[in-house]
């Protein structure tokens, strides 16, 4: 069954590419199924579609999700699998022979000019033999999450589900009409997928205690068959249900199981508890759901942590006598940004989990190998002095040779990796990019008998970041030169080989540049109605001083109320903090953010206070000092299965509501109390997740109070059942107009959501007086008569606006 190729994410600049093709030649007559998965950003680029001919060898990689220019170097390398069943998948295997050699140009926006096609001498590398094909019928796997998600990830589920006749049941969190529920249904069967799709039996609840609540609809389809029931998301992968159909047949189904695995952040064990972690997948035999199901109400009544997987622990651990059995291999992935370090460590993975999230994998085009050689997925094989391939992610060239890397220890790329010893260990530190060259694998599909895949390598990827200069500017790592001669010695190539014609180049995808303000006066500066550039993320005007001075003392005052983290957001305000700190707020205000002669602390000259550029602490410490050098409030939110969620907040500036109620709450539940909401909860989920780096999103947000209070947790808004009564006797001298500049951001490495504002006050009368005041008064009225009417009451109108404001105009 072939599945469909999706891409959806644009693609990103670049100079040009360096491509590689290992085929895999099936010699043993194994076959394959072709996946599909999102690429990222491409370049504008030629469209091909109107080239001359290519050579049919050549002609897939035109394709626009691969998102490659007119030039690119290609090379191509034939592998020829040896079977060898006693081998360890999980040793290095070596090879004195060189994997990567000299490319050839290829022109694709031509004929495919410069390509000659040549006798692909086989590699023979030792694999492990494929996993036998099985029946898994005994299996029932259950998500909770809504139609879009389960859609979005119908080629990932058809990669470990299809044909294998194991059950899927979705629970579908925004219920909609059974003719879309059949469409879905009959798109998974098409792909051998045995899904059955359900409402919520209880409907009150939160989208995250459906994660719990399904125990009941797991139990109501349990068979005869059945064996083993799963709780996962939408974004849980099985490489395959092989490795994990051999653990649990170590287990006895006939009793009560609770089998899962710890999430490898210890901070978030620590704020959850010893749980299996909902990600990585639980594993509930049908006796547990059994022993569950007459105590679910109760357990949903009780004061619980606001996640499923945490709710399910504590309903386990009070109602029965089960307790946890962790299994090792299954991945919550508490971790974003650079996951380059996990995946290439060697270590055969059970589970993935947060794969289209907090960092971006092509799961399904990875593990498409497994097919032909089972664990054989992420084994590695060294090349030569320099190269290890890792089997379906990546080719790495190590600009110091092997004998520079520990391949025994995993790379701690990603962002916060010095807390992850305890669970990931041994581990060495994040390696300098420049010292890394990676090709990473992008497609995988069946050629006749065969399997390809394309590994590339993009140019300005070879371009250090900020964070990643050497700490001795004398120094120039290892062969740091040479890989600039080799760029030198391609574009020389390039530019005789193109003649005398005219190519049109691709320039690099431009990082937004802080513009400094290098005359800046905080004292003088007016304020600004509205940000327009990535410069502008953060505001400075006359008020600064004293705005930061009241936000130090409402934090000394009102504590975990207006700041707060919990262990899911950490990597985020540690990305948010050292971007600030180190960056944004010294180039964009050079009079006021003066950073120390080794970069290390950033001194505030309006304030006279000083702060480390890294965060130090946890992350409460870190958002406290935030919170006292920009006005702007902040809230981070990371996707999950059940939709954007916030993980970390500073909020000193609450216009009628407690922020730190919001923390770990989805967008849905955060804005629970806003009248028809739920018109347009489902865009700004998708309107989230299509937000770019590097492009802000802003708008402005107004409301009108009888007072001068910038903090105020209730009060502006009635909601439910809250009792109010017209005031005739409100002071229009003391009533203002509170606006707030409001920027959506994503953060480039953890790509969580930064939402920041900016709250103004305006006297009513100076709206008056500026010859603004019927415009206002209509804006009032509108509140009443626009598509969420419910408005007019939730905004306080009927509190304030029926005599005074309408007439004071």
């Amino acid at each position: 069954m072939i599945s469909r190729n999706r891409s959806g994410r644009r693609r990103s600049a670049a100079l040009a590419f360096i491509v590689i093709t290992v085929l895999v030649l099936n010699y043993a007559g194994l076959l394959s199924l072709p996946f599909s998965f999102e690429e990222p950003p491409q370049p504008d680029r030629p469209n091909f579609d109107l080239a001359p001919p290519c050579a049919p060898t050549l002609d897939h990689l035109r394709r626009s999700s691969y998102g490659l220019t007119r030039d690119i170097i290609y090379q191509k390398r034939c592998i020829r699998p040896v079977i060898d069943k006693k081998l360890d998948s999980q040793v290095v295997s070596q090879n004195p022979d060189a994997l990567i050699k000299s490319g050839q140009i290829v022109q694709l926006d031509q004929a495919c000019e410069g390509w000659t096609e040549s006798t692909c001498e086989p590699v023979a590398l030792r694999v492990p033999p494929p996993y036998p094909q099985q029946d898994y019928s005994g299996f029932l796997f259950g998500v909770a999450t809504n139609l879009d998600r389960l859609n979005e990830s119908m080629s990932q589920f058809e990669s470990w589900l299809g044909n294998t006749h194991a059950q899927l049941l979705a629970i579908i969190t925004d219920p909609g009409d059974e003719s879309k529920y059949k469409q879905v249904t009959e798109e998974f069967r098409q792909r051998g997928i045995e899904l059955s799709i359900k409402d919520p039996w209880n409907k009150a609840i939160t989208s995250n205690e459906q994660h719990f609540a399904i125990v009941r609809d797991l139990l109501a389809h349990v068979t005869p068959k059945t064996q083993w029931t799963a709780i996962v998301d939408d974004d849980t992968f099985f490489p395959s249900l092989y490795p994990m159909s051999k653990i649990l047949a170590k287990y006895d189904h006939k009793l009560p199981a609770y089998v899962g695995g710890l999430s490898e952040n210890y901070d978030a064990v620590k704020h959850h508890g010893y749980m299996a972690f909902g990600g990585a997948g639980i594993f509930l035999s049908p006796s547990l759901l059994r022993e569950l199901d007459p105590h679910l109400e109760e357990c949903l009544k009780v004061d619980h942590v606001p996640q499923g997987d945490g709710l399910l622990k504590q309903c386990i651990y009070s109602k029965t006598k089960t307790k946890l059995t962790v299994v090792k291999g299954l991945h919550q992935l508490d971790m974003g940004g650079d996951m380059s370090g996990f995946y290439e460590s060697g270590r055969l993975p059970m589970t993935l989990h947060h794969w289209k999230s907090w960092h971006q994998a092509p799961v399904d085009k990875m593990v498409k190998i497994s097919e032909f050689c089972g664990s054989c997925f992420l084994q590695r094989f060294a090349f030569g002095s320099d190269t290890v391939l890792t089997n379906g992610y990546s080719i790495v060239q190590y600009s110091a040779g092997l004998e520079s890397v520990d391949l025994n220890k995993m790379e701690g790329s990603w962002e916060g990796a010095e807390g992850f010893d305890w669970s990931l260990s041994p581990m060495r530190s994040k390696m300098d990019r420049r010292l890394k060259k990676s090709y990473h694998l992008v497609d995988t599909e069946m050629v006749g008998k065969n399997i390809r895949q394309i590994y590339i390598h993009r140019l300005e990827n070879d371009i250090p970041g900020p964070d990643e200069k050497s700490k001795d500017p004398k120094k120039t790592p290892p062969k740091i030169e040479e890989m600039k001669d080799e760029a030198k010695r391609w574009m020389r190539h390039r530019r005789q080989h193109l003649q005398a014609a005219k190519v049109d180049t691709v320039p690099p995808e431009k990082v937004p540049v802080i513009e400094p303000l290098h005359d800046f006066d905080w004292k003088t500066a007016p304020r600004p109605i509205r940000a327009d550039t990535p410069s502008e993320l953060i505001t400075i005007d006359e008020d600064y001083l004293d705005r930061v001075t009241h936000r130090r003392s409402i934090i000394a005052t009102h504590g975990s109320t207006v700041h707060g983290c919990i262990p899911e957001g950490d990597a985020a305000v540690r990305e948010l903090y050292t971007y600030l700190l180190s960056e944004q707020l010294p180039k964009r205000f050079p009079t006021i953010f003066k950073l120390s002669k080794d970069n290390s602390m950033c001194e505030n000259l309006a304030t006279g206070m000083s702060f480390p550029t890294l965060p130090e602490g946890n992350m409460d410490a870190a958002l406290r000092v935030l919170g006292e050098t920009v006005e702007e409030d902040l809230f981070l939110l990371q996707e999950t299965p059940e939709g954007h969620r916030s993980v970390a907040f500073m909020c000193c500036f609450p216009a009628g509501f407690d922020p730190s109620s919001k923390l770990g709450k989805t967008l849905v539940e955060i804005h629970a109390p806003v009248p028809s909401y739920e018109k347009i909860g489902s865009s700004m989920e998708k309107f989230f997740t299509k937000l770019e780096v590097g492009k802000s999103v802003k708008r402005t947000n107004w409301s009108v109070q009888t007072h001068t209070e910038l903090f105020n947790c209730q009060g502006n808004h009635i909601t439910g059942d809250d009792k109010y009564e017209t005031d005739e006797d409100v002071d229009i001298e003391k009533t203002f107009l509170r606006i707030e500049l409001q920027t959506l951001t994503r953060l480039p490495k953890t790509r969580a959501i930064l939402f920041s504002f900016k709250t103004y006050l305006y006297p009513v009368r100076q709206i008056k007086d500026e010859g603004l005041g019927p415009a206002f008064a209509d804006a009032i009225e509108g509140l009443a008569k626009g598509n969420a009417p419910g408005m007019w009451t939730y905004k306080s109108a009927v509190d304030d606006f029926d005599v005074t404001l309408t007439a004071g105009m």
